[in-house]
């Protein structure tokens, strides 16, 4: 898996913890959680909005959420002040693949698999 050249430092463990402020943005994080819970919902929640609106605040509030219910597969936080590695788009799958192999056994197998 080393091919794979996973971004560590776009993973959820290497972000701030700064989420969101207690009691803030609580209709849209339950929004998420909603979601999250749906198997019939879109398989895509889009956040949008203006640069400093608290998107990836709310990103990691979600994040911290879904893995405190053992629901988090993976994640990739972008950032175009950051490491190079964080903003190149190709290196996104790649990383979120490994994290699922990390979490997953049956995941980890088929991965290893194809790799070979």
């Amino acid at each position: 898996m080393e091919k794979l050249e996973r971004v560590g430092s776009a993973d959820i463990d290497a972000q701030n913890s700064n989420g969101c402020l207690e009691g803030t943005r609580v209709g849209v994080l339950s929004d998420l959680r909603t979601w999250s819970c749906d198997p019939h919902a879109p398989r895509i929640f889009w956040l949008n909005g203006m640069a400093g609106t608290g998107k990836s605040a709310i990103a990691r509030s979600f994040c911290f959420d879904l893995r405190q219910r053992s629901m988090l597969g993976g994640s990739f936080f972008c950032s175009h002040r950051g490491l190079t590695d964080q903003s190149d788009t190709r290196r996104i799958i790649p990383t979120l693949a490994i994290s699922m192999a990390l979490h997953d056994w049956r995941f980890n197998a088929a991965l290893l698999a194809e790799l070979d």
